[in-house]
């Protein structure tokens, strides 16, 4: 039996000292040693907008000349590479964009790369996209700095067993033997929000979401937050994927962590989150538009939830600013998902067992109303 406990963690090893440097286009990263900084750059939700399109985003494919000619070291996408999951759109995502990127490609994958959008079963949905792509999470060391790509989905948003023990072991290995400048951790949903003291009044789920599975769940904060939060003299980066249609990107600063979230809708405000690691160690962000027409006024550090949520408020008519303004309204969007499924479902119940009502009793009256005219003949 204590052997049989022992074997998640066994399990996490043998995958940890795998090698895990292969991209999803199939291109290896090598580890340029006579270089003593790097580059790579940030995206997610690469299919952009629910047009039907089976290609990626046009703002994409825009930027191939760009990534083409750019010497960064590789890209980490966190997400829904394509809006539906079948042999169509991944045949078109390698050729028109995984085959032309001159390095390697990683992803986290998002609720569309598994199928979820498309009801596929999610075991059959995982063998394929393992077949095509490789593992649904890894890591690597890249000039002493750890990449940890998770997968958020399998678990509806928890990270939990091989994988939870998978993660531990490699920030114990980064920290403790590898002694690592920055952490860098990729993952689809918003996981950082869910009982993180950092974003005790957010609503960024409802907020800069795309909307679709988020979670309560806070296995991600409970055991890889608060570890990272105690290693003062590391750099850590929380990088989700999940958003593209309110905003291109979010960031915000707390501490050791910097918590962004990247990716796509296929408009105007597109940007690439181009990141530059220097000799120090001390990691920058580049903002670099994917629109001709683009004028960004934006600096990175305004993709806030101030700014954001100052966005939102903008676009709303007269009547929904006073609607979301009322403290009801307030409590039902700041709702974790599940709770705010439940709310929904008791209030269905409720309306329609009121409009049940209403019908027996107008029933009733018309049923009395229909004897009484009846005995009034007699």
């Amino acid at each position: 039996m204590r052997y049989f406990l022992l074997l998640p963690l066994i399990l996490a090893t043998l995958h940890l000292y795998a090698s895990q440097n292969i991209g999803i286009n199939g291109k290896k990263l090598t580890p340029d040693t006579s270089k003593e900084s790097y580059s790579f750059f940030i995206s997610g939700h690469i299919y952009g907008q629910k047009n039907g399109s089976s290609y990626p985003s046009s703002t994409l494919l825009a930027a191939l000349p760009f990534l083409k000619k750019s010497p960064a070291s590789f890209m980490v996408l966190s997400g829904d590479l394509f809006e539906n999951f079948n042999d169509i759109d991944i045949h078109n995502l390698q050729k028109s964009f995984l085959s032309q990127v001159p390095f390697p490609v990683f992803n986290a994958p998002g609720n569309h790369d598994f199928g979820m959008h498309d009801n596929i079963n999610l075991k059959l949905a995982k063998k394929k996209y393992k077949q095509h792509f490789g593992p649904v999470y890894s890591s690597f060391i890249f000039s002493n700095d750890l990449f940890l790509i998770l997968d958020s989905e399998s678990d509806n948003g928890a990270i939990k067993g091989k994988q939870l023990a998978y993660a531990l072991k490699a920030l114990d290995h980064a920290i403790e033997k590898e002694k690592v400048n920055n952490i860098f951790i990729f993952f689809h949903r918003l996981l950082f929000e869910n009982n993180n003291s950092d974003f005790s009044d957010s609503t960024l789920s409802t907020t800069i979401s795309n909307g679709g599975p988020n979670s309560a769940d806070d296995s991600f904060t409970q055991f890889i937050i608060s570890k990272l939060k105690k290693q003062h003299q590391i750099q850590s980066y929380l990088i989700a994927g999940n958003i593209g249609y309110a905003t291109t990107l979010f960031y915000e600063k707390h501490g050791n962590i910097t918590y962004i979230a990247s990716g796509l809708g296929d408009s105007s405000k597109d940007l690439l989150l181009k990141v530059n690691v220097p000799a120090n160690k001390q990691a920058n962000f580049e903002l670099i538009p994917m629109a001709m027409s683009q004028t960004n006024p934006l600096e990175l550090a305004d993709y806030n939830r101030a700014q954001l949520n100052d966005y939102a408020t903008s676009k709303r008519s007269g009547f929904k600013q006073f609607l979301f303004k009322l403290p009801f309204i307030k409590f039902v969007i700041s709702l974790p998902p599940k709770q705010f499924f439940y709310l929904g479902m008791l209030t269905s119940g409720l309306l329609f067992f009121l409009i049940f009502l209403i019908f027996l009793i107008t029933k009733r009256i018309s049923q009395y109303n229909k004897s009484k005219e009846f005995s009034k003949t007699l």
